[in-house]
């Protein structure tokens, strides 16, 4: 990058690029990365999918509000992730208007495979640039992601 470059203009050149990346590396790319027989995942359900993998068992509204979006919608991407063998969902036998999602028995491999590529080619990425301090870089994913999201609803 040219030092008296807009680093603005310059992370505008690469967003595209690392966009259509995201979505490539996303598992509906690579067999071996999708239970046996899974049908392709969007972008958002792939976000769930982590989600439950990361944190575990959750509610639907749990789901929903990590996800930033509806119930209705959460609801809607679940009963796609329980077709495509992605998620698992139980209705509460105390309870059944309390319903839990957890990433698929059969998944669970598969998805962790998933991750554990993605945190391989992070840490290489990372190791590149020592001097790059990871927590700063977070936060300024974290807000460039809010500051998108927010873009996306004004729209």
């Amino acid at each position: 990058m040219d030092s008296h470059a807009d680093p603005a203009v310059e992370l505008l050149k690469i967003l595209p690029e690392l966009a259509v990346a995201l979505y490539r590396a996303a598992p509906h790319e690579h067999a071996h990365a999708a239970p046996p027989g899974a049908a392709a995942v969007t972008p958002r359900q792939m976000e769930a999918v982590v989600q439950l993998a990361t944190y575990g068992r959750q509610t639907m509204g749990e789901l929903a509000d990590g996800l930033d979006v509806s119930k209705a919608a959460a609801s809607e991407m679940v009963e796609r992730l329980v077709a495509k063998g992605l998620v698992r969902r139980d209705v509460s036998a105390s309870d059944r208007r309390v319903v839990t999602v957890e990433v698929a028995t059969d998944a669970q491999p598969h998805v962790g495979q998933a991750i554990d590529r993605w945190r391989g080619q992070l840490q290489a990425v990372l190791a590149r640039f020592p001097g790059v301090e990871p927590t700063t870089l977070i936060a300024f994913l974290a807000a460039l992601t809010d500051e998108l999201k927010r873009g996306r609803s004004d729209a």
